[in-house]
């Protein structure tokens, strides 16, 4: 084959290949304003026979206690959130076979999960840098900010001169409860494979759903919160600090 087929062949293949890309990018453009078209970042998924169920999954990947105040311990952790989302599902034939696409959490509807009993109330508990999320063609979302957990601790002094910390807090929705929600752990423990070079060393965690009832409030049977157990010892006599993420 001579040079001049060669790159007549090559110059056809890279246009070929610049038009699928660019059928491509249409495609995801057409998809992203369909998704939002169809949205409501207001109304919950699911509203209308009660709402969505979200699944909680945590890693923790900074643990230490605050120097101001000894019996507060701050964990920095990744926080995968998974729920289903009817309004958002699409058939990838209409698409060009696209079956998941990344959408900016401001145009959706997020639930609005907190920390309950935080020791540092004002601050919110997910971080506002992780503003996408990623959307499957079957309406399933995928949401993985950091986040940071200011909880009291109980501390208590082993015979070997150890602190030992146990900590436990609340997370659900703020406003909605049972059956306008629902929440459930993906796993009993928080992963740790990330907490290497923490002040505190993790010992033992737990997470399980339970329903907080309030007799007080009417027309809300519960709410399903995420009750988060951590139990840690301090490393010898090292300078702890504020965690920063």
């Amino acid at each position: 084959m001579g040079l001049g087929k060669v790159v007549i062949l090559c110059t056809m293949a890279a246009l070929v290949a610049g038009q699928e890309k660019s059928a491509r990018s249409a495609m995801t453009t057409a998809l992203l304003r369909d998704l939002r078209n169809a949205n409501d970042i207001y109304v919950r998924p699911g509203a209308d026979i009660g709402g969505p169920t979200v699944w909680v999954n945590m890693h923790l990947f900074g643990l230490e206690k605050l120097k101001e105040r000894t019996n507060v311990l701050q964990a920095g952790m990744s926080v995968d959130l998974r729920w289903n989302d009817p309004r958002l599902s699409w058939s990838p034939e209409e698409f060009g076979n696209l079956t998941t696409i990344f959408f900016p959490i401001k145009d959706m509807w997020i639930p609005d999960i907190t920390i309950w009993q935080s020791a540092d109330p004002l601050t919110p508990f997910f971080s506002k840098e992780q503003d996408i999320c990623q959307i499957f063609s079957t309406g399933d979302v995928v949401w993985a900010p950091k986040a940071r957990m200011t909880v009291y601790s109980n501390m208590t002094v082993g015979a070997n001169g150890e602190v030992h910390h146990r900590a436990r807090a609340y997370l659900g929705s703020w406003m909605l409860g049972v059956p306008q929600i629902d929440i459930h752990p993906s796993s009993p423990t928080i992963g740790s494979t990330m907490l290497q070079w923490s002040p505190l060393t993790g010992i033992n965690t737990s997470v399980e759903r339970v329903i907080q009832v309030f007799n007080e409030i009417p027309g809300i049977s519960g709410y399903p919160l995420l009750e988060v157990t951590i139990e840690a010892i301090e490393r010898g006599n090292e300078t702890t600090g504020e965690l920063i993420q």
